[in-house]
């Protein structure tokens, strides 16, 4: 079978630290379950399907989003590639599976082994790396002559460990301190008007350390969530129940104070409706510091705010 056919038919990817099943939609590092829903799920798959090659905006956004042509789809896309990021613990300045060519795409850049059952190719050990066993026996009395000289280190060692860890605890002890006098940490909601069971309506969300954001007509933003607790669905960041399908419309966006104008997207189906009692929480994250959540309970009114 030749590669391209194998890529295509196969469920199964390797690279790097990281193995993928498409058919699960599960994405492991060491074995270990890795969270990733929705679009930055198959976003990843689109990149690893096509390793060492440009995957246009344009293309990811027409794979993604087929039948939405009116959201903000350069932020979805930007949200999207910071989630496989954050998965990967990848770094945009520095990247080790992921580069960003500006204003064009992204390119997965490390190389990706695919298969159908699950077996992959052993990587080879180096010509040059001593065979794995027991060491040769001339150097043996090195060996012990090195155990000694470790024993007698060790003590030191320990106390220079003990010395750091105080160190870095008074270190982690004073940035927490410093980030709760310069309002740098999770943003903090005060207050929220009342949420109606209606689409189209006024929520004021005040705080601080909210950041600021530059919002624009029926912006669909990664940086706030208003979520149904009960009916199990929520509107704006991205989560796996709706992925980004039921948005919100932000008006305005201080430091203090969120002006939400109401829900849009797909409100109203599937479930994804408000009824009068239902818990609500609203998720707020700084789009300066990436901090938050900061969040706020409150429960749908019978009232229907202006």
């Amino acid at each position: 079978m030749h590669e391209a056919d194998l890529i295509a038919a196969s469920s199964l990817a390797r690279f790097g630290a990281f193995e993928l099943d498409t058919e699960r939609r599960e994405l492991r590092r060491a074995g270990m379950l890795i969270a990733l829903p929705g679009q930055p799920f198959d976003l990843l798959v689109m990149l690893l399907r096509r390793p060492n090659e440009l995957v246009p905006r344009k293309e990811i956004e027409d794979k993604l989003w087929p039948e939405d042509r009116y959201g903000d789809l350069d932020g979805r896309v930007n949200f999207a590639i910071r989630e496989i990021r954050k998965a990967l613990d990848d770094n945009a300045e520095k990247p080790r599976y992921i580069a960003t060519l500006r204003n064009r795409g992204y390119k997965l850049i490390v190389p990706v082994q695919w298969s159908e059952t699950g077996k992959f190719e052993a990587i080879a050990q180096g010509a040059n790396e001593p065979p794995v066993g027991d060491a040769p026996a001339n150097s043996r009395s090195h060996n012990r002559t090195q155990n000694r000289t470790a024993a007698q280190i060790g003590w030191s060692r320990r106390l220079i460990v003990v010395g750091l860890a105080l160190t870095v605890a008074v270190v982690v002890g004073l940035v927490i301190v410093s980030r709760a006098r310069n309002g740098t940490g999770s943003p903090l909601i005060t207050s929220a008007t009342p949420v109606g069971p209606v689409p189209e309506q006024r929520i004021v969300i005040v705080g601080r350390g909210l950041g600021s954001y530059v919002a624009y007509a029926n912006q669909d933003t990664p940086y706030i969530a208003i979520r149904d607790k009960t009916a199990g669905w929520a509107a704006g960041r991205i989560i796996p129940q709706n992925w980004d399908e039921v948005t919100l419309s932000v008006a305005s966006w201080s430091d203090s104070e969120i002006v939400v104008a109401g829900f849009s997207g797909a409100y109203g189906t599937r479930g994804w409706k408000l009824s009068v009692g239902d818990e609500i929480e609203i998720a707020v994250w700084n789009p300066q510091t990436q901090a938050g959540p900061g969040t706020y309970h409150l429960h749908v009114t019978a009232e229907s705010p202006p």
